[in-house]
């Protein structure tokens, strides 16, 4: 793995207790993951697509875990990998988890509300 090393070679040390640490990390994980598969499933049935590019949703989606938050992806993603570097006790991790965040907003902002309301419209 290469965040602990490179938290040790950055002399980035941080320690939360390890049972506390590990509980966490494992709600966070389980919850990330069943957010995951609550949109993921709202984006197959409802939208008709997957969040893969590839093969996107038809119709837009604005019940289930998109009717709670503007995107539902980006939070489990983010709730996901904040459950990992906490299991795995690492600093530079959460720092690269909050880096992906930032950039995943701007790339959001930027350019996929855009795409998205020249496709859905008013919708």
């Amino acid at each position: 793995m290469i965040a602990p090393v490179s938290d040790v070679k950055l002399g980035l040390y941080y320690r939360v207790p390890e049972p506390l640490n590990l509980l966490v990390a494992i709600v966070l994980i389980i919850l990330g993951l069943l957010l995951a598969i609550w949109s993921g499933f709202a984006q197959l049935k409802i939208g008709r697509g997957t969040p893969v590019p590839a093969i996107p949703t038809q119709r837009l989606v604005a019940i289930g875990s998109y009717a709670l938050c503007r995107n539902p992806m980006l939070l489990e993603s983010m709730v996901y990998y904040l459950g990992i570097s906490l299991w795995i006790n690492s600093l530079s991790a959460l720092m690269m988890t909050v880096l992906f965040l930032m950039g995943s907003v701007v790339y959001i902002k930027s350019i996929e509300e855009k795409k998205l309301e020249a496709k859905f419209g008013e919708e």
